[in-house]
């Protein structure tokens, strides 16, 4: 067998999944609707951010299922879109 073969750990293979997927999700619709700037996906730490609230705080909230959380790789994305409802929420 001839090529070239790049060896990777577990770890760095799945950052670069990750980050591929964040990249596909964020610029690619799901749907027939075109894609917002509300359609895109966060992470914890810009989530926490754009609703001013703690990381734990965001925890607590999943677990009572206020919010939804995308799990892509072992990370929690979040809708902006779902953020916004909340907000809007109260």
């Amino acid at each position: 067998m001839r090529g070239n073969f790049i060896m990777l750990q577990e770890e760095d293979l799945e950052k670069a999944f990750t980050k591929m997927l964040e990249n596909y999700l964020g610029t690619h619709q799901l749907s027939e609707k075109p894609l917002t700037e509300e359609d895109k996906y966060l992470s914890s730490d810009q989530a926490c951010d754009y609703i001013h609230v703690t990381t734990s705080t965001l925890w607590r909230m999943r677990q009572r299922g206020e919010i939804v959380a995308h799990k892509v790789g072992g990370r929690c994305l979040y809708s902006k879109s779902d953020l916004e409802a909340l907000i809007k929420k109260g």
